[in-house]
């Protein structure tokens, strides 16, 4: 008898677990809403899914419809109400609100201050007075005593960078500013002026000097608030890199003395100045 009465206690145990929804259990999940043509947000998502092992790191698209147990990690765009009622990670540069009733598990800036801009070009650049910067924020005139700030290059910049007129020139990580910029950086290396960024893929591959955000300290810290949510912001630190090659093509001195003070540098004959 006790055997039954035992029998029957495990199966009303069991039988509505087997009714249960399987979403209904365990962590809910992970998106990242990016620009896959943006290479900055594609390399960050990059490191987050390598953070993340085991975890499923999805592609947001408009048609998935979210829960409350949902999280986004929000890497672009600057309106996010259309992610409600899901939890968020805001990462994006100039993302709005997300109203009151949103779920904000913390946000990582990838900021970087262009205080931080003008202490490296004052470091690698001395004498630098006149900059040319891209991009669209008024804050970059700061960077330099003499800065010319333009949501594009026009031809009347292309002409003055050949006529001598700029010291530097100045790239901003904003995709809507960066569909020719190869082009203006060689013209500006081949007129021997040196180029700045603060796009990590520019620093990597054609541009002289990056001050760029540690794009792994970010995605680790980004990982890090699934676990532990935080309500203040976390400010990623920068970067100071060096590209040899465009270094030299732009006539800077290459003696590792000159270098040593770069947290990273790239080029084929990197490693024998490190």
């Amino acid at each position: 008898m006790t055997c039954v009465l035992l029998t029957l206690a495990l199966l009303l145990t069991v039988a509505p677990v087997q009714g249960q929804d399987p979403a209904r259990g365990g962590p809910g999940r992970l998106f990242v809403r990016l620009l896959e043509r943006v290479p900055t947000e594609r390399a960050l998502a990059a490191g987050i899914r390598a953070c993340l092992r085991e975890r499923r790191l999805l592609e947001h698209t408009p048609r998935v419809t979210l829960t409350p147990r949902d999280t986004v990690i929000v890497l672009h765009g600057t309106d996010v109400s259309g992610l409600s009622p899901a939890r968020l990670i805001m990462a994006a540069q100039g993302v709005s609100s997300p109203g009151p009733r949103a779920t904000v598990l913390g946000h990582v800036s990838l900021a970087v201050p262009p205080s931080r801009v003008r202490r490296v070009i004052r470091r690698v650049l001395p004498g630098t007075r006149r900059v040319l910067a891209l991009g669209r924020s008024a804050s970059w005139a700061s960077i330099a005593e003499d800065v010319t700030v333009t949501a594009e290059c026009l031809p009347l910049h292309r002409a003055a960078v050949i006529r001598g007129v700029y010291d530097a020139l100045f790239i901003h990580d904003d995709h809507d500013a960066l569909s020719s910029v190869e082009a203006l950086i060689q013209l500006c290396a081949e007129n021997r002026v040196p180029t700045v960024t603060t796009a990590p893929w520019l620093a990597r591959s054609s541009s002289a000097i990056g001050v760029i955000p540690d794009l792994d300290v970010a995605a680790l810290r980004i990982v890090g608030l699934l676990a532990r949510p935080r309500l203040a912001s976390t400010q990623v630190p920068s970067l100071t890199t060096i590209h040899l090659e465009a270094w030299r093509k732009a006539g800077l001195p290459s003696s590792a003395g000159r270098l040593a003070w770069a947290h990273r540098v790239h080029g084929a004959d990197a490693g024998a100045l490190r």
